[in-house]
């Protein structure tokens, strides 16, 4: 349960998403973030799905079990992640060479959602096949 330094995983979580919250709502009340930020929360953004994907390994192929705790943070994480780097992207935070990207990414939103769900059940399901049937 810890990773970095003896804190707790989920007060770290709890860090970051209250940080994720706040920009969210920044921007819900039409206001305008730094570039820096934007690109600070996106590097973070990625920083965590690296992170979640080393906790999607350690669930499926080191310990065998599913936490529903963990895998409502994958619920919330996946999209959150992906919406906020394609984002910046689309907005030229990462410069105009990486628009294109993000307007891909952004448009195709939903389709890239699906199989990003689809190959994480598909590889719980391909990992856990043992457990799942009895």
């Amino acid at each position: 349960n810890e990773v970095f330094f003896g804190i707790s995983n989920s007060v770290l979580g709890f860090g970051a998403f209250a940080a994720l919250a706040m920009a969210a709502l920044i921007c819900i009340c039409d206001g305008k973030l730094p570039r820096l930020v934007w690109q600070l929360l996106a590097l973070g953004a990625g920083a965590g799905m690296v992170w979640l994907i080393w906790f999607m390994y350690q669930s499926f192929f080191v310990k065998s079990v599913l936490c529903p705790y963990c895998m409502v943070v994958w619920t919330v994480t996946i999209p959150s992640a992906y919406l906020l780097i394609s984002r910046a992207l689309q907005a030229r935070h990462f410069g105009t060479r990486a628009m294109p990207l993000g307007q891909f990414l952004v448009r195709n939103q939903g389709v890239m959602l699906v199989g990003i769900y689809f190959l994480v059940i598909a590889t719980g399901i391909f990992a856990l096949w043992d457990t799942i049937i009895f």
